[in-house]
């Protein structure tokens, strides 16, 4: 049995959701808790509501249309922060499911579908240092020592201020809801990468079928004489697709031992994974 866990790359954006407080561990006590959820929330408001405040105090016409799009832009993502926030646990069960941690018995099955994880994760380890990258040059290239004209990160003149005090408030802010919003960011790749395994999942399930009843000539006419002739061809089908379908990953609580089959039944436990997935996400692709 081969099996294929989630990428390290995924393993080190868990921790940092850890290590930045987005995440919380089971040790930690409700109190705690809740006072970090509470903080994040209300510190990660602050950056789409700083745009618009720009939006409305900025002088410059051009400046006045360029923040309220990064206010838009922000926003979108402050729904982003707060689905990773609130669905901590729903997250890493969708990430412990055997769906996405997949055991396949054959090796060619294991190696072609290892290929294509590792394919789509040199898509994404780019993606992250690329957003990485973008978000130190934003900070960096507005710091004091390297602009002299007080701007702040996102190319904002913060015109409308005249106090020192003022300016390195709201560029350390910036500077920290730029980190904490790319740590947010991460949620999309993760997303990603459970919608990918949803689809290896089913070319696996699609694999088995065609597999299904190959092979079993010599089995069958054992079954048939030892139990003279008890069990027809179509229920030795059905007992391996029982077993099929139990191998591959109950996705819902169900008897099969004293229960009927039929076809409906392999989607329906399927798409049980797939339905409680839109169901918590739904805002972020489906519109209601």
């Amino acid at each position: 049995m081969f099996k294929i866990k989630v990428d390290q790359t995924y393993q080190l954006i868990i921790k940092l959701f850890y290590l930045s407080g987005i995440w919380q561990s089971d040790n930690e006590s409700d109190f705690w808790k809740i006072g970090k959820k509470l903080f994040h929330t209300l510190f990660g408001a602050l950056f789409p509501l700083f745009f618009a405040t720009n939006s409305f105090l900025c002088k410059d016409g051009s400046e006045h249309i360029f923040s309220a799009q990064l206010s838009l832009m922000t926003f979108i993502m402050y729904v982003k922060f707060l689905y990773l926030l609130f669905k901590q646990q729903e997250i890493l069960a969708f990430l412990s499911d055997p769906i996405v941690v997949h055991s396949i018995k054959n090796r060619e099955e294991y190696d072609e579908i290892r290929k294509k994880i590792q394919k789509f994760m040199r898509f994404v380890r780019p993606y992250c240092l690329a957003i990485l990258k973008i978000a130190l040059l934003l900070i960096i290239i507005k710091l004091p020592i390297f602009s002299t004209d007080r701007g702040l990160p996102y190319f904002i003149s913060f015109s409308w201020n005249d106090s020192e005090i003022v300016y390195w408030l709201a560029y350390l802010f910036l500077s920290l809801s730029t980190f904490l919003y790319c740590i947010a960011n991460s949620l999309t790749p993760l997303i990603w990468y459970i919608l990918l395994n949803f689809s290896v999942e089913y070319e696996l399930l699609g694999n088995k079928l065609r597999r299904l009843g190959l092979g079993k000539k010599t089995a069958e006419t054992s079954v048939k004489i030892l139990y003279n002739l008890r069990f027809t061809q179509r229920s030795i089908f059905v007992e391996d697709l029982i077993v099929l379908i139990k191998a591959h990953r109950n996705m819902a609580e169900y008897d099969f031992a004293h229960s009927k089959i039929d076809f409906k039944l392999i989607f329906l436990l399927k798409n049980r994974t797939i339905e409680r997935f839109r169901s918590y996400f739904s805002m972020l692709f489906w519109p209601k």
